[in-house]
């Protein structure tokens, strides 16, 4: 019964996440060359650093699922420094650029998604593979457990995928 409630869980998840991933693609598609070089809501970030860092960290995550996986050591990035220098240098790439680095890392992760999450041990959630902030299972835990009130209670969490299309877009709550 629990793996039928966990692949429901990670099925309802992946809905989320491909929409998610519609309404990216459409805002990135609609930026102009000025638009990604205009700040974004991060501080000291453009929109550009914003779609950079997107494309990189769903790399990453892919990296942290074939961790879960395979029990192979893969970190999410090769150094934090490897992370800030790859978002830097692309920042302000032409927006034709940004939106098929954007479009390819979708496209990727469309592709591995569905087969990386069915092939996952029973035990991910003990191991202790390690991201940027922490490990997996921390990331891996509370989205299985579904969505919990956010500040507002609105029922979404700091990780929600809509965020990054509101910190794209310049549109917020």
């Amino acid at each position: 019964m629990m793996k039928y409630q966990i692949m429901t869980v990670l099925q309802r998840l992946l809905a989320e996440m491909a929409a998610a991933n519609d309404r990216l693609l459409a805002t990135a598609a609609s930026l102009s060359d000025a638009d990604v070089l205009a700040p974004s809501r991060l501080p000291g970030w453009s929109r550009g650093h914003v779609l950079v860092h997107v494309a990189r960290n769903a790399d990453s995550h892919l990296n942290l699922l074939t961790w879960a996986r395979t029990g192979i050591v893969t970190p999410q990035y090769p150094s934090m420094a490897v992370r800030e220098r790859q978002i830097e240098s692309r920042a302000a790439l032409p927006a034709a650029e940004l939106i098929a680095d954007i479009e390819d890392s979708v496209a990727l992760a469309r592709r591995v998604r569905p087969q990386g999450t069915a092939r996952l041990p029973p035990d991910v959630g003990a191991r202790a593979q390690h991201g940027r902030r922490g490990a997996l299972h921390r990331f891996l835990a509370p989205a299985l457990a579904g969505p919990r009130p956010g500040p507002r209670g609105g029922g979404r969490t700091d990780g929600h995928p809509g965020l990054a299309h509101r910190k794209i877009s310049g549109r917020g709550r």
